[in-house]
């Protein structure tokens, strides 16, 4: 079962537990983490929401936690629900986290993405 975590982003220092959600819902940007681990590769499923966007899905490969979304070891995706032409507002949040988790397991798993 997925596990909800509501912590501030300064503190996510350490690896994040996998296949946790680590919600930051501070109004703008609003953004949302979840660690997998799969076939040994570290991955981020990100979710970042502003005021006069709708939420954008990206997946971090090579990425356990926040200072290591931005290493020269992690490649970022494009932003997946532009590519698959999926939108979600602000308070469909529950709906975009389950829609980039599927986006993962369909395209990513495995490192079928590399």
């Amino acid at each position: 079962m997925t596990k909800l975590v509501t912590i501030p982003l300064y503190e996510f220092s350490d690896v994040l537990q996998e296949n946790t959600w680590y919600d930051s819902l501070i109004m703008c940007p609003s953004q949302c983490y979840y660690h997998v681990v799969d076939d040994g590769l570290h991955y981020i499923l990100y979710l970042r929401w502003r005021y006069d966007d709708p939420w954008h899905g990206y997946i971090i490969r090579g990425a356990a936690n926040e200072k290591t979304m931005s290493n020269n070891l992690s490649s970022w995706s494009d932003n997946l629900f532009a590519m698959y032409g999926l939108e979600f507002r602000e308070d469909q949040l529950s709906v975009a986290k389950d829609a980039l988790l599927d986006l993962f397991l369909k395209y990513y798993r495995g490192g079928a993405n590399e």
